[in-house]
């Protein structure tokens, strides 16, 4: 029986409103993670491009596995802006998406009734 020691795996890199859904294996590189992203739509080379988990940024040398990042995990994509500098992590995230953290975020009185209009009735 064939088995092998290495799993394939997907990891999730955000940025904006977009997702890239990239295929990798355990012992792939962040350098890798780039060259696939670099085959999108990107025009940025890697050196103009971090991959950062919640945590911290993550190196071109840097091993998925060592690193902790697991399959279907989330990291987030930034470039570098006109000065030079990295821009700030920014994640598309929907108004249904908020939670009372975010800031008590208000929906719209039009979302609200029709939610309102999906919730089981007591006909009591």
């Amino acid at each position: 029986r064939f088995v092998t020691s290495i799993m394939s795996m997907f990891v999730r890199i955000k940025r904006d409103k977009r997702t890239y859904f990239i295929h990798a294996n355990p012992d792939d590189s962040i350098l890798r993670l780039k060259h696939e992203l670099m085959k999108t739509e990107t025009d940025k080379v890697p050196e103009e491009m971090r991959i950062l988990t919640s945590e911290r940024p993550l190196e071109d040398h840097d091993v998925l596995k060592d690193c902790g990042v697991e399959n279907n995990q989330v990291l987030f994509l930034v470039f570098k802006d006109e000065d030079n500098n990295w821009e700030e992590v920014s994640v598309f995230k929907p108004v249904y998406a908020c939670t009372e953290e975010d800031g008590n975020v208000k929906l719209p009185q039009s979302l609200v009734s029709y939610l309102d209009d999906l919730k089981p009735r007591n006909n009591s």
